[in-house]
This record gives C-alpha cells, sequence and structure tokens, in this order.
C-alpha cells in the first residue's frame, strides 16, 4: 500500500521497457509470459490512422458498424467483448459494453501494438477468450528533443493533423502528442447494380492529446501516461434511407501510473489507473439524449523474483467498475478483486510459462501452461492450453429492455500448437508460422430478438477451431529493398442454441491480407491487400453479406539532412472501387485518394 500511495502522490508511472530497467533482463513482462506458445502478431505503428484500420490492414477481421460507427476486433470465432484490450497495462474494455471502441484509438509512432492469440485469461481476468490486445506508449530512443507535425488531406472530407514534442534526457523524458481527425463520409454507394445516392449524416470529428512522462532515481522507475480525448460522430444513414440514424458524442479520459523497483533480483511493478468514459447518444429529432458513464479504477501488483532456475511472477489486482444510464433501474457498482502466480522459465532451446488465478467474485480459477522448443536453428515448436471466462457485461445484466441479472459467467477451454520456421541467405530473410488452435465455450452470452426485443441470454454452447498461416520476408534486388508479408485465417464455429447449431454471425470463414513495400533511395511504394469470406447475419445462416476485397497503394519521397527528415507520400484506399458492407444496411466508402506531408526534426544530444 505505501508503494501505491507513493505512486500515486508522484502521478507518475514508468513503462517496463524504461532503459534503466534493462539491466534486468531476467524479469519478464506479464505480458511476455502471457505469450508463451501463443500466436503473436506485432502491428506497426506510426501511421496515425484510426487504429481500427491499421488491424484492418494487418488482416484482422474488423467490425464496423457504418462508416463512423464502432469499430471491433473478432478474432478466432469470439465476439469483440471476449478480446482484452490493455492500455499501458491498465484494462481498456468499457465494463458496460465489455468492449472497445478501436476508432477512438489512434495509431501513433510512440505506440507499440501486440495481438495474443489465443486465451492468457490466466494473467489478465475475465474477457482474454479470444485473445489479448495489449498498446503500450514508448519513450523517446534517443537523448535529445524532437518535434514532429503531420498533415493530410483527402476524399469525402478527410483531414488529419498530428503534432507532438518530445524530451529525454539521461533520467527523465517527456512527450505530448496531439491528434485531429474530421471526415464528412459523404461518398457515393450503390444498393445492387443502382445508384443510391451520397452517404449523408455521417461527419465524424475526433480530437486527441496525451502527456507521458517519467524518469529513474536510483532503483525506482517512474512515469505516467494521461489521455483525452473527445469526439463526435453523425452514425449516417441505412442503406437507401435519407433520415439520419442519430448522434453520437464520444468523451474519454485516460490515466495510467506506473511505479518500478528493480534489482537484480527482484521486480516490483506497481500499477494505478483510471478509465473514464461516457456516450451520448441523440435519437433524430428532438427526443432526450440517453447518456451513458462507466469508470473503472484497477489496482495492480506484481513481484518478480527468481526460484531456482525459474522467473516467477506473483501478484494481485483489484478491478472496481461503475455504470450508469437511464436504461438501468440505479447506478450499477462492483468490485472483482483476483490473484495470479505464474512461472517462467528460458534456455538456449525452449521457453517454458506456467499461470494460475483466481476471480474471488465468480470463484473461478483460470489456468495455463505453454512452451516454445528450438528443434534446430530454423524451426521452433509452440504449443499451449488453457481455461478462460469472461463476466456478463452489465449491460448484460442490468439494461431495462433485455438485461437478464441471472447470467452465468461463459467458460472453456483452449488448447493451440504450431512451428515458426526461418531461414536466411545472402540476400533474402524468410519467416514462417503455422497454427492450429481449437476451444470451446459453455454459457457464450449473445443478444438476440425475442417478441421484438432484444435480450441477453446464455446459449448451451459454442465450439470453435481453425489455422492460422503467417509469413514474412525481406531482401535485397539490385538497389531496391522489399518486405512482403501475408497473414491468412480459416476458422469455423458452431453455436448450439435450444439443440440447434450455426455458424457464428459476422464471423467470416477466411480472412487474411497481404503487402508489399518497396524502396529505392529515398523513394517507397506500398501495396497492400485485405479480404473476407462471407459472413452469415442470421442464426438460421440464411442471411448472409457477401465477401469483399480492398487493395491499397500508396507511394512517397524522403528528404533527410543530418537528424532532421520531410516525407511526402499519396495514396489510394479501395482502389477497385468495390461496395461492400460489413454489417448490414452500412454501405462503407467507395475509392478514395489522400496526400500526406510529414516532418520531424531533431536535436539528438548524445555524444
Amino acid at each position: 500500500m505505501t508503494g501505491i500511495l507513493c505512486c500515486i502522490s508522484l502521478l507518475l508511472s514508468a513503462p517496463d521497457t524504461f532503459p534503466a530497467s534493462d539491466t534486468a533482463v531476467i524479469h519478464g513482462k506479464r505480458h511476455q509470459v502471457a505469450s508463451v506458445g501463443k500466436n503473436v502478431i506485432h502491428i506497426e505503428s506510426g501511421s496515425g490512422n484510426l487504429l481500427n484500420q491499421d488491424l484492418a490492414s494487418a488482416g484482422l477481421s474488423i467490425r464496423q458498424y457504418g462508416p463512423s460507427g464502432i469499430g471491433t476486433l473478432s478474432r478466432r470465432g469470439a465476439d469483440p467483448a471476449q478480446l482484452q484490450i490493455l492500455w499501458n497495462g491498465i484494462v481498456l474494455n468499457n465494463p458496460m459494453l465489455g468492449m472497445t471502441d478501436l476508432s477512438l484509438l489512434q495509431n501513433d509512432a510512440s505506440t507499440r501494438i501486440s495481438l495474443t492469440e489465443g486465451s492468457s485469461g490466466s494473467l489478465y481476468g475475465s474477457g482474454s477468450v479470444g485473445g489479448t490486445l495489449a498498446l503500450q506508449h514508448a519513450h523517446p530512443v534517443k537523448m535529445g528533443e524532437h518535434v514532429s507535425a503531420s498533415i493530410l488531406t483527402g476524399s469525402f472530407g478527410r483531414m488529419q493533423a498530428h503534432g507532438d514534442f518530445g524530451i529525454r534526457k539521461r533520467r527523465s523524458y517527456l512527450v505530448w502528442d496531439n491528434q485531429w481527425f474530421q471526415i464528412n463520409n459523404d461518398f457515393p454507394y450503390k444498393i445492387g447494380n443502382e445508384n443510391a445516392g451520397k452517404m449523408q449524416f455521417a461527419v465524424r470529428d475526433q480530437l486527441r492529446s496525451r502527456i507521458s512522462a517519467g524518469f529513474h532515481l536510483k532503483k525506482w522507475d517512474f512515469g505516467a501516461h494521461a489521455e483525452w480525448q473527445n469526439g463526435s460522430r453523425g452514425l449516417g444513414t441505412s442503406a437507401g434511407g435519407t433520415t439520419s440514424l442519430g448522434n453520437q458524442d464520444d468523451e474519454n479520459r485516460r490515466l495510467a501510473l506506473h511505479a518500478i523497483y528493480h534489482t537484480n533480483k527482484i521486480k516490483w511493478v506497481q500499477r494505478f489507473g483510471v478509465i473514464d468514459d461516457r456516450i451520448i447518444f441523440q435519437m433524430p429529432g428532438n427526443g432526450t439524449p440517453d447518456s451513458s458513464r462507466s469508470q473503472s479504477v484497477q489496482l495492480q501488483q506484481e513481484l518478480h523474483f527468481h526460484i531456482g532456475k525459474w522467473n516467477a511472477i506473483a501478484g494481485a489486482d483489484l478491478w472496481r467498475v461503475t455504470g450508469n444510464t437511464r436504461q438501468y433501474a440505479r447506478s450499477i457498482e462492483q468490485v472483482f478483486p483476483a490473484q495470479f502466480v505464474a512461472l517462467y522459465r528460458q534456455s538456449r532451446n525452449y521457453r517454458i510459462a506456467a499461470s494460475s488465478r483466481w476471480e474471488w467474485h465468480e470463484r473461478i480459477a483460470v489456468n495455463s501452461l505453454s512452451a516454445e522448443y528450438a528443434i534446430n536453428k530454423a524451426l521452433t515448436a509452440k504449443a499451449a492450453i488453457s481455461n478462460s471466462f469472461r463476466r456478463p457485461t452489465l449491460n448484460d445484466q442490468y439494461w431495462s429492455f433485455g438485461g437478464n441479472p441471472n447470467l452465468r459467467p461463459e467458460s472453456g477451454g483452449n488448447a493451440e500448437a504450431g512451428v515458426v520456421a526461418g531461414y536466411s541467405t545472402e540476400h533474402v530473410n524468410w519467416d514462417f508460422s503455422a497454427t492450429f488452435w481449437i476451444r470451446y465455450l459453455d454459457n457464450p452470452i449473445v443478444w438476440l430478438p425475442e417478441n421484438n426485443i432484444w435480450s441477453a441470454r446464455n446459449m448451451q454452447r459454442g465450439d470453435y477451431h481453425g489455422f492460422q498461416f503467417s509469413t514474412r520476408a525481406t531482401g535485397e534486388l539490385g538497389k531496391v529493398r522489399w518486405l512482403w508479408q501475408t497473414g491468412v485465417e480459416w476458422c469455423k464455429t458452431s453455436m448450439l442454441n435450444n439443440n440447434h447449431r450455426f455458424h457464428a454471425l459476422f464471423v467470416p470463414r477466411l480472412s487474411g491480407a497481404t503487402s508489399l513495400k518497396l524502396s529505392r533511395k529515398r523513394w517507397f511504394f506500398h501495396a497492400s491487400g485485405q479480404w473476407q469470406s462471407r459472413r452469415y447475419t442470421s442464426t438460421d445462416n440464411l442471411s448472409s453479406l457477401p465477401g469483399y476485397g480492398l487493395l491499397s497503394m500508396q507511394t512517397g519521397h524522403n528528404l533527410a539532412y543530418r537528424h532532421h527528415a520531410m516525407v511526402f507520400s499519396a495514396g489510394a484506399d479501395n482502389i477497385l472501387n468495390q461496395d461492400y458492407e460489413v454489417m448490414p444496411g452500412r454501405p462503407m466508402p467507395l475509392r478514395s485518394f489522400w496526400l500526406k506531408v510529414n516532418m520531424q526534426i531533431n536535436k539528438n544530444n548524445e555524444k
């Protein structure tokens, strides 16, 4: 408790990767232990796009509720609420919705992003059924100061601006980052082969500001991440309609504080986080806006230490959530305490990890065992087995029409196995990964219509299995450097309800992405494609959305002088001008173009 009070009083936090901690390489992070034996995807950062745009480009299945609606991630057949999202180690999932709107998060150069596929709930608790998406804001790499700015303009009224300032000294750093995004979404669209006019009432405006700071004092690292965000969006019209679907305002406040004490033998990590989300929805007309506000306060303690040749982590999490809306009979408050322990060992040929977590509120134990073994220099085998659970959201239980306070938590088991291979020559480096996975889930929670009212209910069971494949190759051809990467997922789901089985809604059987990057001197070119197969929209599997494939390209020129740089780039999205819907009745933008200028000035103080 003394450490937490110290952390709060200093209003500072430290990312686990602060330079002074690098000497304690024997101490892994909780996320690293949870990813042993699992499939891990690292998403390229620094684009300045909304996060859901870059995740889709990486081949991940995004559910976009219209061009300005919320964007959520679905992986391995899981619902978006079954994916845990971490923001600097703090759980970001909205306790009322159970999910996070990825279109409220932007991908800037100071963000490291990775997705651990499959269950890691034994270390993170409720929600890590389909995977864990971790966002970590990094400190400046080099000593000195830097200033960067960019501006983008594009089709359909798209405008983006970004600016940040950073300074790093030997024991401290400070980064101030700001982004603004606006798009009118006034694109034309078709219904079948008939032109239906332009999208209306879909203007989106979003502003975000973040400050990250930290310093090192003897054996302590401290730091803080504070983020403020405000956005407004019109939800557009349904396909062929001319009436607005309403407007939504989003207000988000986030604070993550960290304090890390480390020696050569132990590392003590303390985190304190506050997440405050408010959604104001205005129905068409002059009706009373519906305002929902959720808050979560999180305390985390981790102690990393040695047990013989093993590294161990022991810790406790305390999560207090509140939710309030006029759709609830009263304000709801819940507290979720948990304890966990993990063992981790790494040698020259293998990594192995085991973990267990006890949820006091549900009295549920969640466990995992995973390993990786290097068969030779080029081939590594991996496997993992675990169980997982997810508690009902506040809306699932307390929404005035359709909520069900008697819902049971979801619980199930997961297993996966695969190989990672690598091959190198003088001119080519190639990596390959293949993973087979299977899982089941008892009491999956879904919302389905009944007597013209959508209501939450437990289904009997969900069964899921699939295959993931990814490859990455780099090399040189004359003076041209190239990078090619591809990722594919095939997934089959079987949901059981009232002895009736159906494929899960909005889950494509096949999805993926591929990209090719070429660079020569100061010029670069990038082409990328993404695709999704048919998705069912009804439990009888008779209604569906057709599959689609999108192609994008960009090119640019880099002007560099000493430590400074200016980049000019231009691109086109949906080059094939394909009509497609991610959700029924929600047409998505056709072909669009954009221009971008990025400038960075660095003052390097390293000698």
